[in-house]
């Protein structure tokens, strides 16, 4: 859309009404524009400001032309060449981000335990494509992706969009059903009352950590059990591997789970390829 005032075109991100009246969520989204303002680097999209009206909340950034990842393996392979160019400019960005404390937890390809194919997420799906390059392959709806990990038996987790069930599917694709153990939590309360999201296999290829509402639980696969292991803390999980536990306010200190972290994880916008 085009910015009245300054007669430029702008895209804009809004928070959903359902989440305005969710004080962590209205923090988080002002947190990440914090973040965008502190960043400036050519291939990561800038913030010219928070706006909010009537009770909505918005992100006025940069408009970036062009089309998205999937649109473009439509198109076929992409040529080594281009691939590590795109790379670079991605990794330059990263580096940026990292250099300030950031780590983006969305941005979170994951591969296959063979090391063959890499999963991502796009245009509202979810992909797998050949590592040495092809073209990718639908596997599954995935609107607003949280995270996905796939185990030496064929089978991704993933959590499409937000207070869904983490959703399993095979690597072959066929649809997608919920993971039971997301289906409720510990304490019995319906996973649309709490969000699941960011699940990634321990080495078993059974069970699984994954963010919960609060803190972090691990899920078994094919008992449909469920335990929480750091319940008191909001959970990060930004690398493959890697979970970071934040103590809530008013609530003890927390453990954390995975490899050490030098840096707090942040949220901030995806770099974007030149």
């Amino acid at each position: 859309m085009k910015r009245a005032k300054l007669g430029r075109e702008v895209a804009i991100k809004v928070l959903p009404a359902a989440f305005a009246q969710d004080a962590e969520r209205v923090a988080r989204f002002r947190r990440e524009a914090q973040i965008l303002a502190s960043l400036n680097h050519p291939n990561i999209a800038a913030i010219h400001g928070l706006e909010e009206s009537e009770g909505t909340l918005a992100l006025v950034m940069e408009l970036v032309d062009g089309e998205d990842l999937a649109a473009r393996l439509k198109r076929g392979a992409i040529p080594v060449d281009e691939a590590i160019a795109i790379a670079r400019q991605i990794a330059e960005a990263l580096e940026e981000a990292h250099e300030k404390g950031i780590v983006h937890r969305g941005c979170s390809p994951f591969w296959s335990p063979d090391g063959k194919w890499i999963g991502f997420f796009a245009s509202g799906k979810l992909y797998k494509v050949p590592a040495a390059g092809g073209s990718p392959q639908a596997l599954a709806d995935a609107p607003r992706a949280r995270g996905g990990t796939w185990n030496a038996r064929g089978e991704i987790l993933f959590t499409p969009a937000s207070f869904i069930p983490i959703q399993r599917t095979t690597a072959a694709g066929g649809g997608a059903a919920p993971v039971a153990a997301s289906a409720t939590t510990a304490t019995g309360r319906s996973q649309m009352q709490e969000l699941h999201s960011y699940a990634h296999f321990l080495p078993d290829g059974r069970r699984f950590l994954f963010s919960r509402g609060g803190g972090i639980a691990v899920g078994d696969l094919d008992s449909g059990e469920v335990k929480e292991i750091a319940p008191t803390c909001s959970a990060s999980h930004s690398t493959p591997g890697a979970w970071s536990c934040r103590a809530n306010r008013s609530r003890s200190p927390t453990t954390s789970a995975g490899p050490p972290r030098r840096r707090r994880a942040s949220r901030s916008a995806c770099p974007r390829p030149g």
